[in-house]
Protein backbone atom coordinates (compact mmCIF):
# COMPACT_ATOMS: atom_id res chain seq x y z
CA UNK A 1 0.00 0.00 0.00
CA UNK A 2 2.59 2.70 0.50
CA UNK A 3 3.96 2.48 -2.69
CA UNK A 4 0.54 2.88 -4.13
CA UNK A 5 0.19 6.19 -1.45
CA UNK A 6 3.12 7.72 -3.40
CA UNK A 7 1.98 7.32 -6.48
CA UNK A 8 -1.03 10.14 -5.86
CA UNK A 9 1.51 12.96 -5.07
CA UNK A 10 3.06 15.09 -7.20
CA UNK A 11 6.35 14.14 -9.00
CA UNK A 12 9.33 14.79 -5.94
CA UNK A 13 12.29 13.67 -8.21
CA UNK A 14 15.47 15.20 -6.80
CA UNK A 15 13.22 17.53 -4.15
CA UNK A 16 13.41 18.06 -0.58
CA UNK A 17 10.75 16.62 1.21
CA UNK A 18 9.00 16.74 4.23
CA UNK A 19 7.09 13.84 5.77
CA UNK A 20 4.95 14.65 8.66
CA UNK A 21 3.61 11.98 11.39
CA UNK A 22 5.62 9.53 9.77
CA UNK A 23 5.77 7.32 13.21
CA UNK A 24 7.08 3.76 12.35
CA UNK A 25 8.78 5.71 8.91
CA UNK A 26 6.79 3.17 6.44
CA UNK A 27 6.97 5.75 3.86
CA UNK A 28 10.32 7.29 4.33
CA UNK A 29 12.30 4.68 2.20
CA UNK A 30 10.43 4.75 -0.72
CA UNK A 31 10.49 8.42 -0.29
CA UNK A 32 14.65 8.63 -0.10
CA UNK A 33 14.77 6.53 -2.95
CA UNK A 34 13.84 9.28 -5.61
CA UNK A 35 14.13 12.97 -3.22
CA UNK A 36 17.06 14.65 -3.21
CA UNK A 37 16.76 15.30 0.72
CA UNK A 38 13.49 13.58 3.16
CA UNK A 39 13.18 15.52 6.44
CA UNK A 40 11.39 13.20 8.83
CA UNK A 41 9.33 14.79 11.93
CA UNK A 42 6.69 12.88 13.63
CA UNK A 43 4.15 15.21 14.76
CA UNK A 44 2.97 18.59 13.47
CA UNK A 45 3.88 20.48 16.90
CA UNK A 46 7.65 19.73 16.68
CA UNK A 47 8.03 20.82 12.53
CA UNK A 48 6.49 23.71 14.24
CA UNK A 49 8.85 24.37 16.90
CA UNK A 50 11.79 23.01 14.46
CA UNK A 51 10.78 26.87 12.65
CA UNK A 52 11.87 25.23 9.40
CA UNK A 53 13.08 27.72 7.44
CA UNK A 54 10.32 29.14 4.93
CA UNK A 55 10.50 28.49 1.10
CA UNK A 56 12.84 25.58 1.85
CA UNK A 57 10.60 22.80 1.07
CA UNK A 58 8.99 21.67 -2.17
CA UNK A 59 6.84 19.39 -0.66
CA UNK A 60 5.21 18.62 2.55
CA UNK A 61 3.72 14.36 2.50
CA UNK A 62 1.85 12.95 5.85
CA UNK A 63 -0.60 10.42 6.04
CA UNK A 64 -3.47 9.57 8.47
CA UNK A 65 -2.94 13.07 10.32
CA UNK A 66 -6.00 15.04 8.83
CA UNK A 67 -7.98 12.55 11.11
CA UNK A 68 -7.17 14.14 14.14
CA UNK A 69 -8.26 17.40 12.31
CA UNK A 70 -12.10 19.23 12.35
CA UNK A 71 -13.43 19.73 8.71
CA UNK A 72 -13.19 23.57 8.85
CA UNK A 73 -9.19 22.88 10.07
CA UNK A 74 -9.17 20.90 7.04
CA UNK A 75 -10.95 22.74 4.19
CA UNK A 76 -10.31 26.51 5.43
CA UNK A 77 -8.13 28.32 3.16
CA UNK A 78 -4.89 29.64 4.83
CA UNK A 79 -3.21 33.01 3.08
CA UNK A 80 0.41 34.41 3.72
CA UNK A 81 3.13 37.04 2.35
CA UNK A 82 6.72 36.96 1.68
CA UNK A 83 8.97 39.22 2.69
CA UNK A 84 8.25 41.43 -0.63
CA UNK A 85 4.61 41.29 0.18
CA UNK A 86 3.70 39.28 -2.50
CA UNK A 87 0.84 37.03 -1.50
CA UNK A 88 0.42 33.50 -1.61
CA UNK A 89 -2.75 30.90 -0.57
CA UNK A 90 -2.73 27.52 0.41
CA UNK A 91 -5.84 25.87 -2.14
CA UNK A 92 -6.93 22.86 -2.67
CA UNK A 93 -6.24 21.16 -6.07
CA UNK A 94 -6.89 17.61 -5.93
CA UNK A 95 -9.57 15.51 -3.15
CA UNK A 96 -10.68 12.00 -4.57
CA UNK A 97 -11.03 8.53 -2.55
CA UNK A 98 -8.28 6.16 -3.03
CA UNK A 99 -10.09 3.53 -4.99
CA UNK A 100 -7.88 0.43 -4.27
CA UNK A 101 -9.65 0.80 -0.32
CA UNK A 102 -12.88 1.23 -1.97
CA UNK A 103 -12.63 -2.13 -4.11
CA UNK A 104 -10.26 -4.20 -1.89
CA UNK A 105 -11.82 -2.96 1.71
CA UNK A 106 -14.71 -2.02 1.15
CA UNK A 107 -13.76 1.48 2.75
CA UNK A 108 -15.35 4.84 1.31
CA UNK A 109 -13.81 7.07 3.76
CA UNK A 110 -9.97 6.76 2.31
CA UNK A 111 -9.47 10.32 1.08
CA UNK A 112 -6.76 12.07 -0.05
CA UNK A 113 -5.28 15.78 -0.52
CA UNK A 114 -3.36 18.00 -2.38
CA UNK A 115 -2.93 21.59 -2.30
CA UNK A 116 -1.14 23.63 -3.81
CA UNK A 117 0.74 27.25 -2.58
CA UNK A 118 -0.25 29.52 -5.22
CA UNK A 119 0.38 33.35 -6.00
CA UNK A 120 -3.08 34.79 -5.06
CA UNK A 121 -2.16 37.42 -8.17
CA UNK A 122 -3.36 34.09 -10.28
CA UNK A 123 -6.12 33.00 -8.63
CA UNK A 124 -9.51 32.17 -10.05
CA UNK A 125 -11.89 35.20 -9.31
CA UNK A 126 -14.23 32.88 -9.78
CA UNK A 127 -13.66 30.39 -8.08
CA UNK A 128 -13.12 32.19 -4.72
CA UNK A 129 -16.91 34.20 -6.06
CA UNK A 130 -18.55 30.71 -5.88
CA UNK A 131 -16.70 29.43 -2.65
CA UNK A 132 -17.78 32.74 -0.46
CA UNK A 133 -20.59 33.84 -1.79
CA UNK A 134 -22.91 31.80 -3.88
CA UNK A 135 -22.07 28.90 -2.98
CA UNK A 136 -21.16 28.94 0.55
CA UNK A 137 -21.89 26.21 2.96
CA UNK A 138 -25.67 27.85 4.33
CA UNK A 139 -25.95 28.65 0.25
CA UNK A 140 -25.72 24.65 -0.65
CA UNK A 141 -27.50 23.80 1.55
CA UNK A 142 -30.50 26.33 0.87
CA UNK A 143 -30.21 25.19 -2.62
CA UNK A 144 -30.83 21.77 -1.55
CA UNK A 145 -33.35 22.32 0.86
CA UNK A 146 -35.73 23.56 -2.83
CA UNK A 147 -34.75 21.20 -5.04
CA UNK A 148 -34.37 18.23 -3.28
CA UNK A 149 -31.75 16.13 -1.02
CA UNK A 150 -28.79 15.51 -3.29
CA UNK A 151 -29.14 18.46 -5.58
CA UNK A 152 -28.61 22.28 -5.86
CA UNK A 153 -29.63 23.32 -9.32
CA UNK A 154 -33.00 22.66 -11.32
CA UNK A 155 -31.63 19.13 -12.26
CA UNK A 156 -33.18 17.67 -9.36
CA UNK A 157 -34.34 13.69 -9.25
CA UNK A 158 -36.83 13.97 -11.51
CA UNK A 159 -34.98 15.34 -14.22
CA UNK A 160 -31.63 13.83 -13.88
CA UNK A 161 -33.57 10.98 -13.92
CA UNK A 162 -35.32 11.59 -16.79
CA UNK A 163 -31.62 12.69 -18.77
CA UNK A 164 -30.02 9.64 -17.16
CA UNK A 165 -32.24 7.44 -18.93
CA UNK A 166 -31.21 8.66 -22.10
CA UNK A 167 -27.67 7.49 -21.25
CA UNK A 168 -28.58 3.83 -21.57
CA UNK A 169 -26.20 2.77 -18.64
CA UNK A 170 -25.02 -0.29 -18.76
CA UNK A 171 -23.50 -2.74 -15.97
CA UNK A 172 -19.69 -2.26 -14.90
CA UNK A 173 -19.37 1.36 -17.26
CA UNK A 174 -17.36 4.61 -15.98
CA UNK A 175 -19.30 7.69 -16.13
CA UNK A 176 -17.69 11.06 -15.63
CA UNK A 177 -20.08 13.80 -14.13
CA UNK A 178 -19.14 17.32 -15.19
CA UNK A 179 -19.93 20.07 -12.37
CA UNK A 180 -20.98 17.48 -9.92
CA UNK A 181 -21.99 19.56 -7.16
CA UNK A 182 -23.35 17.22 -4.11
CA UNK A 183 -23.25 14.09 -5.84
CA UNK A 184 -26.99 13.31 -5.66
CA UNK A 185 -26.93 12.04 -9.49
CA UNK A 186 -23.78 10.46 -9.06
CA UNK A 187 -24.95 8.02 -6.40
CA UNK A 188 -28.32 7.59 -8.68
CA UNK A 189 -26.32 6.35 -11.26
CA UNK A 190 -23.81 4.07 -9.43
CA UNK A 191 -26.82 2.33 -6.88
CA UNK A 192 -29.49 2.11 -9.81
CA UNK A 193 -27.03 1.18 -12.87
CA UNK A 194 -23.94 0.38 -11.23
CA UNK A 195 -21.72 1.87 -13.18
CA UNK A 196 -18.40 3.64 -11.72
CA UNK A 197 -18.83 7.41 -11.42
CA UNK A 198 -16.01 9.83 -11.44
CA UNK A 199 -18.09 13.03 -10.12
CA UNK A 200 -15.74 15.90 -10.65
CA UNK A 201 -16.44 20.01 -9.45
CA UNK A 202 -14.42 23.31 -9.32
CA UNK A 203 -15.69 23.85 -6.13
CA UNK A 204 -14.66 22.91 -2.46
CA UNK A 205 -17.49 23.48 -0.54
CA UNK A 206 -19.63 21.16 -2.82
CA UNK A 207 -16.78 18.38 -2.25
CA UNK A 208 -17.02 18.68 1.27
CA UNK A 209 -20.99 17.71 1.06
CA UNK A 210 -20.47 15.11 -1.38
CA UNK A 211 -17.97 13.30 0.28
CA UNK A 212 -19.67 13.61 3.24
CA UNK A 213 -22.50 12.38 1.95
CA UNK A 214 -20.78 9.49 0.32
CA UNK A 215 -19.94 7.68 4.11
CA UNK A 216 -22.11 4.59 4.43
CA UNK A 217 -22.91 3.86 0.97
CA UNK A 218 -21.74 1.01 -0.79
CA UNK A 219 -21.86 2.14 -4.54
CA UNK A 220 -18.45 3.09 -6.62
CA UNK A 221 -18.92 6.72 -6.75
CA UNK A 222 -15.10 8.90 -6.15
CA UNK A 223 -15.11 12.81 -6.24
CA UNK A 224 -12.47 15.47 -6.94
CA UNK A 225 -11.81 18.85 -6.70
CA UNK A 226 -11.09 19.85 -10.32
CA UNK A 227 -11.28 22.09 -13.33
CA UNK A 228 -12.48 19.97 -16.32
CA UNK A 229 -10.51 22.83 -18.41
CA UNK A 230 -7.56 22.15 -17.51
CA UNK A 231 -7.83 18.54 -15.33
CA UNK A 232 -6.13 15.57 -17.85
CA UNK A 233 -7.54 11.97 -18.56
CA UNK A 234 -6.27 9.23 -20.18
CA UNK A 235 -7.82 9.16 -23.78
CA UNK A 236 -11.10 6.58 -24.05
CA UNK A 237 -11.93 6.91 -20.62
CA UNK A 238 -15.06 7.01 -20.44
CA UNK A 239 -17.96 5.61 -21.77
CA UNK A 240 -20.34 8.62 -20.78
CA UNK A 241 -19.65 12.04 -19.88
CA UNK A 242 -22.47 13.89 -18.52
CA UNK A 243 -23.11 17.57 -17.67
CA UNK A 244 -25.68 19.37 -15.86
CA UNK A 245 -25.87 23.52 -15.86
CA UNK A 246 -21.79 24.37 -15.95
CA UNK A 247 -20.76 24.61 -19.57
CA UNK A 248 -22.58 28.00 -19.73
CA UNK A 249 -19.43 29.14 -17.47
CA UNK A 250 -16.68 27.85 -19.75
CA UNK A 251 -15.38 30.62 -22.10
CA UNK A 252 -13.86 27.68 -25.16
CA UNK A 253 -16.86 25.51 -25.76
CA UNK A 254 -15.32 23.87 -28.69
CA UNK A 255 -11.72 23.11 -26.76
CA UNK A 256 -13.61 21.44 -23.77
CA UNK A 257 -15.52 19.37 -26.34
CA UNK A 258 -13.17 18.16 -28.74
CA UNK A 259 -11.34 17.32 -24.73
CA UNK A 260 -14.60 15.61 -24.35
CA UNK A 261 -14.47 13.72 -27.66
CA UNK A 262 -10.93 12.52 -26.66
CA UNK A 263 -11.75 10.89 -23.09
CA UNK A 264 -14.62 9.11 -24.67
CA UNK A 265 -14.60 5.37 -25.61
CA UNK A 266 -15.38 4.59 -29.12
CA UNK A 267 -19.16 4.74 -29.40
CA UNK A 268 -19.15 6.83 -26.02
CA UNK A 269 -21.91 9.03 -24.99
CA UNK A 270 -21.95 12.82 -24.02
CA UNK A 271 -25.29 14.45 -22.58
CA UNK A 272 -24.85 18.12 -21.45
CA UNK A 273 -27.70 20.44 -20.06
CA UNK A 274 -27.05 23.97 -19.81
CA UNK A 275 -28.45 27.29 -19.76
CA UNK A 276 -28.98 28.95 -23.58
CA UNK A 277 -30.40 31.80 -25.22
CA UNK A 278 -32.55 32.63 -28.20
CA UNK A 279 -30.90 33.53 -31.00
CA UNK A 280 -32.31 37.19 -31.01
CA UNK A 281 -30.81 40.33 -28.98
CA UNK A 282 -30.62 40.18 -25.34
CA UNK A 283 -32.53 42.11 -23.40
CA UNK A 284 -30.34 45.04 -21.59
CA UNK A 285 -31.26 43.71 -18.78
CA UNK A 286 -29.72 40.05 -19.49
CA UNK A 287 -27.06 41.13 -21.36
CA UNK A 288 -25.55 43.30 -18.43
CA UNK A 289 -26.27 40.10 -16.45
CA UNK A 290 -24.17 37.92 -19.06
CA UNK A 291 -21.47 40.33 -19.08
CA UNK A 292 -20.95 41.07 -15.17
CA UNK A 293 -20.86 37.01 -14.42
CA UNK A 294 -18.61 36.17 -17.42
CA UNK A 295 -20.81 34.16 -19.03
CA UNK A 296 -20.74 32.37 -22.21
CA UNK A 297 -24.15 31.85 -23.15
CA UNK A 298 -25.17 30.23 -26.98
CA UNK A 299 -28.47 29.31 -28.75
CA UNK A 300 -29.30 25.36 -29.21
CA UNK A 301 -28.35 25.32 -32.80
CA UNK A 302 -25.03 26.70 -31.85
CA UNK A 303 -24.67 23.88 -29.25
CA UNK A 304 -25.17 21.75 -31.92
CA UNK A 305 -22.57 22.54 -33.91
CA UNK A 306 -19.91 22.97 -32.18
CA UNK A 307 -20.48 19.33 -30.95
CA UNK A 308 -20.46 17.95 -34.07
CA UNK A 309 -17.03 20.06 -35.23
CA UNK A 310 -15.54 18.14 -32.09
CA UNK A 311 -16.46 15.02 -33.67
CA UNK A 312 -19.52 13.72 -32.31
CA UNK A 313 -21.89 12.30 -34.50
CA UNK A 314 -26.17 12.05 -34.18
CA UNK A 315 -26.48 14.95 -32.21
CA UNK A 316 -30.01 15.77 -30.96
CA UNK A 317 -30.04 19.04 -29.58
CA UNK A 318 -33.83 20.56 -28.02
CA UNK A 319 -34.71 22.93 -26.27
CA UNK A 320 -36.21 22.19 -22.90
CA UNK A 321 -37.44 25.77 -21.68
CA UNK A 322 -40.88 24.92 -21.01
CA UNK A 323 -39.75 22.00 -18.76
CA UNK A 324 -37.22 24.13 -16.85
CA UNK A 325 -40.09 27.04 -16.49
CA UNK A 326 -42.26 24.50 -14.92
CA UNK A 327 -39.74 23.02 -12.59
Amino acid sequence: MPTMVLTLIPPYEGKRVLELGAIISRFTDELAQKAGEVIVLDFIEIAIKKKIEDGSVDLIFSNWLLMYLSDKEIFQECQTCDASGKSFELTMVCCKCIVAYVKNKKNQNQIYWIWQKVSMENDKDFRRFLNNVQYKSNGILRYECVVGQGYVSPRGFETTKEFVAKMELKLGQKVLDVDCGIGGGDFYMAETFDVHVVGIDLLVNMMSFAFERAIGLNCSVEFEVADCTTNTYPDNSFDVIYSSATIFHIQDKPALFKTFFKWLKPGGRVLITDYCKSDETPSPLFAEVIKQRGYDIHDVQAYEQMLKDAGFEDVIAEDRIDQFVKA
